[in-house]
């Protein structure tokens, strides 16, 4: 089986939540009440919060944040899904992961966010494979898109290894810490991501 290939038409229910995407080192499955300690943790953090779109938030914010995506689960038709990012060797979550899905076939990715200890392990490069199989190939949907701050190469280069391409730039897209923030747009089409599917799954098996 492929690093993608547990998909949300094969979920598989777990303590914490139904498994929506299963690779070789991390998965993404539903967000559970019991995650609210460890994301209230990744969200109240300045330092890992620092190129994200939105503020740090508060404890209340946070519970507000998960509260809602456990209402999105539950929605008919559903738009929004925000996962948890799981490391598969013990079970700790170590990030989380939304993407909303739109008009046209396409969904626009969020939200994403890992502990420091999961981005020096790459475990983002894995992840955003794993939400691009579960957009393409269980939602088949056709575009994906995605903005990260100007200059954050790290995502940037998550973001061109599975496919990616800039789009432009979205001028004083974030206001934090007082002043306006641009941030790069990127699209990612479905027959590009297919393209380098196997070459990124070989990749991660053998991490």
């Amino acid at each position: 089986m492929s690093v993608s290939g547990m998909g949300a038409g094969h979920q598989v229910d777990t303590e914490d939540g139904p498994v929506l995407q299963r690779g070789r080192n991390v998965l993404l499955r539903e967000i559970a009440p019991s995650d609210l300690h460890t994301l209230t943790q990744i969200w109240t953090s300045p330092e890992l919060m620092a190129n994200m779109a939105s503020d740090v938030r508060t404890p209340e914010e946070c519970a507000a944040v998960v509260a809602q995506a456990l209402a999105d689960a539950r929605q008919r038709p559903r738009r929004s899904y925000r996962m948890a990012v799981v490391r598969c060797r013990d079970d700790a979550v170590i990030g989380t992961i939304a993407v909303d899905v739109e008009r046209n076939l396409s969904a626009a990715c969020y939200g994403a966010n890992l502990t420091a200890d999961a981005q020096r392990q790459r475990a983002g490069h894995e992840g955003f494979h794993l939400l691009c199989g579960f957009v393409f190939e269980e939602l088949g949907l056709h575009r994906l898109s995605m903005a990260a701050l100007v200059g954050n190469t790290t995502v940037e280069k998550i973001l061109t290894s599975a496919g990616a391409g800039r789009v432009g730039t979205i001028r004083e897209y974030a206001f934090k810490n007082g002043r306006w923030w641009d941030f790069t747009l990127f699209s990612l089409l479905d027959h590009e991501w297919r393209a380098r599917r196997d070459e990124l799954a070989h990749t991660f098996s053998q991490a």
